[in-house]
């Protein structure tokens, strides 16, 4: 007889934290989405030809699909019948349809405009004599789009994401580290790789690893298995680092995860439940880790006014070389043996 809830498996893997002191990986983005602009603006126009092509391809199933899943009787806010919200709602497009190809053609056209890095790093040394200066502010000048504003603009948004969730839930090839979503499927799956996925330094944690990870299903369910619990990791991770790690969320998603596990265990595994004798729990660890200097430097300065610009670089530099606790999302998981006879 086999030992009732005996573990065979336990470990905690907590998401890793940026290493490297770069930003290479937003410019990358960058770069890479300014150089399929003009993809993106041909496959538009092909697209959406004409204001009649927008009205037949977007308003009319639009106001389709508003009519087929309204009662003819319903009513909305204000009083409003089911028949004037689709007048209304038909006249707010056409107006939209008016103005689209408009619209498009603004993005994507050029206009002078100062290149934001160029210029911030030329108010440092300013050019004695005026023809140097006429020379330097034209070298600053550049023909650019609102598209590629738009994306200058999105490289701050991009790079609080890197921080705040991309990395953790998903690493980085560039770092050659994985994120807890991989590390995540692979405790559950039965791959012996996960040991050698812990770097030196990406603060991957292992503890209590009784013998080697199994999988937990059977081989025809594996492949769903690993597809489904990757992107509900990935969904309920994200959905805990929104809501700033708050308890109520951890628990309420430990158990959506431990349900989809569930269904999908051997009969010999005990059932999984949070803090069951077999379970994948969300945990939070609080750690002192050292901030990735450049990434906060950057995000801190495309957020910061030009006023507070010189009194915050000092701060900024000061704090980027201190230790700090910071909470990190993590995987506590653990199976153990059904009762058997």
């Amino acid at each position: 007889m086999l030992e009732e809830n005996k573990i065979i498996f336990k470990v905690l893997l907590t998401a890793p934290a940026p290493a490297k002191e770069d930003i290479s990986v937003i410019d990358k983005w960058a770069n890479h989405t300014k150089a399929g602009a003009n993809k993106m603006k041909k496959g538009i126009k092909k697209a959406i030809k004409s204001p009649k092509d927008f009205y037949r391809k977007i308003v009319q199933p639009t106001l389709k699909t508003i009519d087929a899943f309204y009662k003819d009787e319903s009513i909305f806010k204000g009083g409003v019948s089911k028949e004037e919200m689709i007048a209304n709602t038909k006249a707010k497009m056409q107006r939209a349809a008016n103005q689209y190809l408009k619209n498009i053609k603004d993005t994507f056209k050029k206009e002078d405009g100062v290149h934001p890095i160029r210029s911030e790093h030329s108010k440092e040394k300013r050019p004695t004599n005026s023809s140097d200066s006429l020379a330097s502010d034209a070298s600053n000048r550049v023909q650019d789009t609102k598209f590629d504003r738009d994306v200058n603009y999105g490289r701050m948004n991009y790079a609080k994401s890197q921080l705040k969730y991309n990395f953790p839930l998903f690493g980085s090839k560039e770092e050659n580290v994985k994120g807890l979503v991989t590390l995540g499927v692979m405790a559950l799956s039965g791959d012996n790789q996960l040991r050698k996925s812990m770097k030196k330094g990406y603060d991957i944690i292992i503890k209590n690893l009784c013998r080697k990870p199994l999988c937990i299903t059977t081989p025809e369910h594996l492949i769903k298995f690993k597809r489904e619990l990757r992107s509900l990791i990935a969904q309920l991770g994200a959905e805990i680092i929104k809501a700033g790690y708050a308890t109520g969320m951890v628990k309420y998603n430990s158990d959506k995860l431990n349900r989809l596990v569930n269904n999908y265990r051997l009969p010999e595994i005990a059932p999984f439940e949070p803090k069951g004798a077999s379970h994948i729990d969300f945990f939070i660890v609080r750690e002192f880790v050292k901030p990735v200097r450049e990434i906060t430097e950057y995000v801190s300065e495309q957020t910061q006014s030009k006023d507070t610009c010189d009194s915050g670089v000092s701060n900024r530099t000061e704090s980027a070389n201190q230790r700090r606790k910071e909470k990190r999302l993590a995987l506590d998981i653990q199976v153990s043996l059904n009762k058997t006879s």
